[in-house]
């Protein structure tokens, strides 16, 4: 478990900044195209795009925490889970790429759909090693299907 190993600050540090990468892989693959935002017909709840960014930011960071406690916990599981958690930032950096960098809006829905089944298998299988990792991740899941809603009402709307 989470809790039955000592916590290495630098190691939790460089988890929440390799996930803070990702997120800027994704940002890079948008090609600076973040204006499409405010040109689009959006849905009600759109929040104003500065909100991403901050939403963004601290989700990486507990994520990063949460791949920090479930490479640590010493678990035999924790292989696959990390597996889990790298195929959902790997479809979280194409999402960008796909809404922003080609205003694929129909891709980035079914990406984003991909996302909260991964997540959602991350969630049930960080829940096995640590608690903590599971809920730790938990805001990401609603965050995500908040975004479906936004996705959906940008493809639907536009």
């Amino acid at each position: 478990m989470a809790g039955s190993r000592k916590i290495s600050v630098p190691g939790l540090i460089f988890a929440s900044l390799l996930s803070l990468a990702a997120g800027s892989v994704g940002a890079l693959l948008a090609g600076g195209n973040f204006g499409l935002y405010g040109m689009l017909n959006l849905p009600p709840l759109s929040p104003p795009p500065a909100v991403f960014g901050i939403v963004w930011t601290v989700l990486y960071l507990l994520m990063g925490a949460a791949s920090y406690f479930i490479h640590n916990s010493g678990s035999a599981d924790s292989g696959g889970a990390l597996g889990l958690y790298v195929l959902y930032l790997v479809t979280n950096i194409l999402w960008p790429a796909a809404f922003f960098g080609k205003g694929a809006f129909l891709l980035s829905f079914f990406l984003i759909c991909a996302q909260i089944l991964l997540i959602l298998a991350c969630f049930s299988a960080y829940r096995k090693i640590s608690a903590l990792a599971a809920w730790l991740i938990f805001p990401t899941i609603i965050w995500s299907f908040f975004a479906l809603y936004l996705n959906g009402g940008v493809l639907f709307l536009n």
